[in-house]
């Protein structure tokens, strides 16, 4: 039997603490971003909500983009776990008229089944209820009710999406623990209804009283993750405020990117991300929720992603001197053999690799003599490699398949 040496702990507690006891990155993924699915660095997320999913006429839902199913099978193939977000904020004119009549008494149990099978046609983990405002009335707790009993029947899980302040009068205490997470929308505290009053819409302050708000309803924080948005608003024109991308505004100029404010312009920062991220860490949040991952920066702007800066602190990353988390490593998933493309020069510095499984016990290492490394051995799954080479050390995710 190996001995458990005093570095051998250490590196066990550095993974366990990094991957197996971390607050967990949900991003949603409304289907007008799947143009951007090549831009996002999906090794930083846990979770996805794909958005949004409304019924039809008939109560059927209606798929959130025509290639929807490749979607979630594109996203599922790298170990996250998806979820069918549904109604949303644009749930109006007739979708509302839709949701109102099938979660009535009389035509709720079909519904239930159609949304049942709507998630096994396209393999994904679970439903997120997104119903805001006008949506959520007497019917709501009764519908939630029942679809959790349904689909803990067939292992589908069950979140909502709920104001950070504010609890709707119709969400019961039943229907509140009937979610195993709830998303906290700490944001949009000011925007376009607002014109009067422009200024910050998500601050550090609202991510605080969202926590507390919710503790002081019984939810407790393991069971909350913490909203956090990749946007803004303009107040620069208060007869016509909008919305923009934090992409956009670095593109701009890369030093807005650790800016909350650029003239009349609000959004979060790649610092109010950080310590937002860090709240999460410290009252022991669940994790944190993003809207959405379209809206960040990517090429040839990729360094002030905020989905990044988000990986890092939860990960503790950039703050351990020379230690990396991008390298290149293919083909991912792989069925047998991986590539590891490093600069040649840490090659003749005998790199070494270790790999982790999901709870963080070290189950392989070996000096690496190739940059071709064959793990014919692993049964599938997801795991961690840590690549030690001279005073740089290299960390991220792979999947066999």
């Amino acid at each position: 039997m190996m001995r458990l040496t005093m570095a051998l702990a250490l590196n066990l507690l550095f993974l366990f603490t990094i991957y197996s006891q971390n607050i967990d990155v949900l991003g949603y993924l409304p289907s007008y971003r799947f143009n951007e699915i090549d831009n996002i660095d999906f090794s930083r997320v846990t979770h996805i909500n794909i958005a949004f999913a409304n019924p039809d006429n008939n109560g059927l839902l209606k798929p959130s983009g025509e290639d929807l199913t490749q979607i979630v099978k594109k996203i599922k193939d790298k170990g996250i776990i998806v979820y069918t977000s549904l109604a949303g904020a644009g749930a109006t004119g007739q979708i509302a008229l839709n949701w109102k009549k099938y979660m009535s008494s009389s035509k709720r149990s079909k519904f239930i089944m159609n949304i049942k099978n709507y998630c096994l046609k396209h393999d994904f983990n679970g439903v997120d209820v997104d119903l805001e405002w006008g949506n959520v009335t007497n019917l709501y707790s009764p519908f939630i009710i029942e679809l959790k009993d349904t689909l803990t029947k067939y292992n589908l899980g069950l979140t909502a999406a709920l104001p950070g302040t504010f609890r709707y009068s119709d969400v019961s205490d039943k229907a509140l623990k009937a979610f195993e997470t709830v998303n906290l929308m700490a944001y949009d505290f000011r925007g376009p209804w607002t014109p009067n009053n422009p200024g910050q819409h998500s601050s550090y302050n609202d991510a605080v009283k969202s926590i507390n708000y919710w503790s002081s309803h019984g939810l407790t924080v393991d069971r909350m993750r913490l909203g956090v948005p990749f946007y803004g608003y303009d107040f620069s024109n208060i007869n016509n405020i909008t919305a923009f991308k934090f992409g956009e505004i670095v593109a701009e100029n890369q030093d807005y990117a650790y800016l909350d404010k650029v003239g009349k312009r609000y959004y979060n920062g790649i610092n109010t991300i950080k310590k937002k991220t860090e709240l999460a860490k410290s009252r022991k949040l669940k994790g944190i929720m993003i809207w959405e991952l379209g809206q960040d920066a990517f090429s040839p702007n990729e360094h002030y992603s905020l989905l990044k800066a988000i990986n890092d602190t939860r990960t503790g990353l950039d703050d351990i001197g020379k230690r990396r988390d991008k390298i290149s490593v293919y083909p991912n998933p792989f069925t047998s053999k991986l590539f590891f493309e490093l600069p040649a020069e840490e090659l003749l510095q005998k790199p070494k690799l270790a790999i982790f499984d999901i709870i963080g016990r070290k189950i392989y290492e070996t000096p690496v003599k190739s940059v071709i490394i064959t793990l014919e051995e692993l049964e599938k799954g997801t795991y961690f490699y840590k690549l030690t080479t001279g005073n740089t050390v290299y960390t991220g995710k792979i999947i066999k398949q």
